[in-house]
């Protein structure tokens, strides 16, 4: 959420992140995420106002309203949010590198996923320090 949001002065409770309204990242015009699917299992759902494809734009969307976004906080470094712990148990969102077979032993795709797979460790690695 943008600093100066009025929930980010306070630990958020499941309340007031329902009463919040939401931006959703995805590249899907419909479906749920994995906060969605924490929600389902409390028997709740959260208002999405706005869903756009891009992280970046997310951040942007934020910093300038009163939506808030729940991403992995690894990648909100350097963003000029606010955060706050989200007040229910959500599963780990898992990340996945997919290519076409006939590119399996390529030396320049194999150096590609291997920089993707570091560069990412790294990310949340020297976050959870």
């Amino acid at each position: 959420m943008r600093p100066d949001h009025p929930l980010a002065s306070q630990p958020l409770s499941v309340e007031s992140y329902l009463n919040a309204e939401h931006v959703h990242v995805s590249s899907r015009r419909k479906g749920k995420g994995q906060v969605d699917i924490g929600l389902r299992a409390l028997g709740k759902q959260r208002r999405v106002m706005m869903r756009v494809q891009s992280y970046l734009v997310a951040a942007q969307v934020v910093r300038e309203t009163d939506l808030i976004w729940t991403v992995p906080a690894a990648l909100t470094i350097d963003m000029g949010l606010a955060t706050s712990p989200v007040p229910f148990a959500v599963e780990p969102l898992a990340w996945s590198l997919f290519w076409h077979k006939s590119a399996a032993d390529d030396p320049a795709t194999q150096w590609m996923r291997k920089q993707l797979t570091t560069a990412a460790r790294d990310v949340f690695e020297s976050k959870t320090r």
